[in-house]
Formats: structure tokens, C-alpha cells, sequence
């Protein structure tokens, strides 16, 4: 998580109003590994890296509103999943 990580089940993010952007790695704008995270009125967009490059939902709850997703890179050579979200 390049941005933002959250992780663990105890974890918690609540994010309104913001702006991700510009990060690199995997799950560049926000990562979250089986935390829960709420995110409203939000622009993610021009992350890179190599899966889930806007956001990564790895085995967590993930609550979107109002939220775009746009501009961001997944990949490199062999490719890379979930360029705006990829939610496993």
C-alpha cells in the first residue's frame, strides 16, 4: 500500500472528501488486508504498480460512495490485475 494501508481485522479507515493519487506499488492508492474501510467523495486515480493499483481489497470489507476510480496502471511484464480495483 503505496497511499494507505490498512491491516488486520481490527483495523479500521474512514475516508471522505479525499484525493489518492500518485502512488506506486502494489495496492498503490489504498491496500487493505481484512480490515474494513469506508471511503465517500473520493477521486483514485494515478496510481501504478503491479495489481490492485487504485484499490486492493484483500480479504476485508470495503464500503464505496460517491467514489471514482480512474487513471490508474496495473502492470509490467506478464501483466497485472485490477488496474482500478481489484478485490480478492
Amino acid at each position: 500500500g503505496g497511499g494507505i494501508y490498512c491491516d488486520g481485522s481490527a483495523s479500521s479507515l474512514t475516508m471522505a472528501g479525499s484525493t489518492v493519487s500518485g502512488n506506486k506499488g502494489n495496492g498503490a492508492g489504498i491496500q487493505n488486508v481484512q480490515g474494513t474501510v469506508t471511503i465517500s467523495n473520493t477521486m483514485v486515480s494515478g496510481n501504478s504498480g503491479i495489481n490492485g493499483t487504485g484499490i486492493l481489497n484483500a480479504s476485508g470489507t470495503l464500503n464505496l460512495s460517491s467514489v471514482t476510480i480512474t487513471g490508474n496502471q496495473s502492470g509490467t511484464t506478464g501483466g497485472g490485475l485490477g488496474g482500478g480495483l481489484l478485490n480478492t
